[in-house]
């Protein structure tokens, strides 16, 4: 955050308008305030100019952003004038603030608002994450059931850790021997990124533990999860993602992969986060129709998100890597 905040205020301070009189340190500064004599001459200079200006110019239309233009220029001669900056926005795709001119159309969300040097306020506004491509995640791993593999294979993730295992729970991240290792073997998930260097590891379990008979045995072997990855990675981020509903139909038919439940398991979750101080980021949220129900659209069997469903996720993904990268 200092190394953000740091870069933001080096910007600012590139991008500010010089005073003249810094450009020419040969000219000196006349302060009006001390010289009173000075006062009946800007005065009667002014009147002079304004009369002239009426007769030989149209009278500049006044904006309501900055007044007059013609007084607004006297008072930049005189040095009593502060010169209108650029808007500024967040920059996602490289954890900064960046300056444009004009402004608008940068993003639909305001985000946040800073007091910088000079008391000036600006405006960060959230751009989607749109400038973020998907190599940013390269150093991350990801680790959850098939539809964390689905994510992976439909975001073209191939170079981040692929921790995606087709029905792996809680309980198999530390017991089910499913990923290569180089000599051909097959080891657990906990095994395998032992010696892996990851900046963060998304996580998403839940889904294939809905019909264990003790909801609390689930929340604690999550735990032992987080507890885990931190012991092996104590400088990586953990972020653990909400359980995605299901669709109305799979919901409705199913008496243990339905919506009421997985709610009820992402309210555990949500708290197990907290105690355990790690990014709670609610994708569930994002997918669910007005009845809390995944979309019709987003899947063929009301569980395992299509194509153009995980690339929302990513879009997801990416706004809140540009939300915290902005705070």
């Amino acid at each position: 955050m200092d190394m953000i905040m740091d870069d933001v205020k080096n910007r600012e301070q590139q991008t500010e308008t010089k005073d003249a009189t810094q450009d020419h340190p040969n000219i000196k500064k006349v302060d009006v305030k001390k010289h009173h004599f000075f006062r009946p001459l800007l005065f009667f200079v002014s009147g002079v100019l304004a009369v002239i200006g009426c007769y030989a110019y149209p009278a500049p239309a006044l904006d309501a952003k900055t007044g007059s233009s013609f007084l607004e220029s006297l008072g930049q001669f005189f040095g009593t004038a502060e010169e209108e900056q650029p808007e500024t926005a967040i920059d996602p795709a490289m954890g900064t603030v960046k300056a444009y001119a004009g402004g608008g159309g940068v993003g639909s969300e305001l985000l946040a608002s800073r007091t910088l040097s000079g008391e000036r306020k600006i405006s960060l506004l959230r751009q989607g994450g749109k400038d973020i491509p998907n190599s940013y995640f390269n150093h991350s791993a990801f680790i959850g059931d098939s539809r964390t593999e689905g994510f992976l294979l439909y975001n073209g993730l191939t170079r981040a850790g692929n921790y995606g295992v087709k029905a792996l729970t809680v309980d198999g991240f530390f017991q089910k021997e499913a990923i290569n290792n180089s000599s051909g073997g097959k080891i657990t998930v906990a095994e395998a990124i032992q010696n892996q260097e990851y900046d963060t590891f998304y996580i998403m379990f839940g889904m294939n533990e809905l019909g264990w008979a003790s909801e609390k045995t689930f929340i604690a072997k999550y735990g032992q999860v987080i507890d885990t990855i931190r012991r092996y990675h104590p400088d990586s981020k953990i972020v653990v993602q909400s359980i995605l509903p299901v669709s109305a139909e799979k919901s409705a038919s199913d008496p243990i992969h339905n919506n009421p439940k997985i709610v009820h398991y992402n309210q555990l979750i949500e708290q197990m986060c907290r105690e355990k101080s790690v990014d709670y980021f609610n994708v569930a949220a994002r997918f669910m129709d007005d009845e809390g129900a995944l979309f019709a659209e987003a899947s063929t069997d009301g569980i395992h998100l299509n194509k153009k469903y995980c690339n929302l996720w990513m879009d997801y993904l990416k706004e809140q890597v540009a939300l915290n990268n902005a705070t």
